[in-house]
């Protein structure tokens, strides 16, 4: 099945199989280092898997830095704060040095983190060439932020992805999370979407 000849109600009544397919696709970690992790935000929820899979990354010596990137504010039991503020909280945490850490505080959207992320670096680097970003994202999340980046970063740049390992929201265990269920659903007509409108490649599944 191609997603561009897939109508939105004929995607809901999707088996749980094929929506697996469409939205976490066939994933396997690639092993390449980077120029830097891009550590995308999310919901307070999300964000201590995604954080310790950058950590983790910057441990393994894949990355010699990480860019939290996120501008939306959330209480949090450490009070209100953005996500790439907590996220820097938890890298650091995690044993990740604050030299190693660039912030982005300002995007709101996917799109927004791999613009402003990226100016971020590139600024940080004082504009020196950039030549792999590793996205590290949530499982769910990680095919239509993968397209983004490689739809907005600069096309010399080549692009990566690396989930977190959250269990619930695995492809493995999704569809039994009401939340996670209800976010792989967003994420498949925000796939479609994004196809329809030429943004992304047409996705067989």
């Amino acid at each position: 099945m191609l997603l561009s000849e897939t109508g939105k109600e004929e995607l809901k009544a999707l088996s749980v199989e094929k929506k697996t397919k469409l939205v976490y696709g066939d994933y396997v970690d690639d092993g390449l280092k980077g120029d830097a992790v891009l550590l995308l935000g999310g919901n307070p929820d999300v964000i201590p898997d995604r954080s310790q899979a950058a950590a983790e990354l910057f441990s393994a010596g894949r990355a010699p830095y990480i860019v939290p990137s996120g501008g939306v504010l959330w209480d949090t039991g450490r009070g209100r704060l953005s996500e790439a503020e907590l996220m820097t909280l938890l890298l650091k945490e995690a044993g990740v040095p604050e030299s190693a850490i660039i912030v982005e505080n300002e995007a709101r959207t996917t799109q927004e983190n791999m613009i402003y992320g990226t100016l971020q670096l590139q600024r940080a680097l004082n504009f020196r060439a950039v030549d792999r970003v590793i996205v590290v994202t949530s499982a769910f999340h990680l095919r239509r932020s993968v397209a983004l980046a490689k739809l907005y970063l600069p096309r010399k740049v080549k692009i990566s992805g690396y989930p977190g390992s959250c269990l619930e929201g695995s492809r493995e265990h999704w569809f039994e999370d009401k939340t996670y269920s209800e976010r792989v659903e967003n994420e498949i007509m925000l796939l479609k979407d994004l196809v329809d409108e030429g943004q992304i490649d047409d996705i067989e599944f």
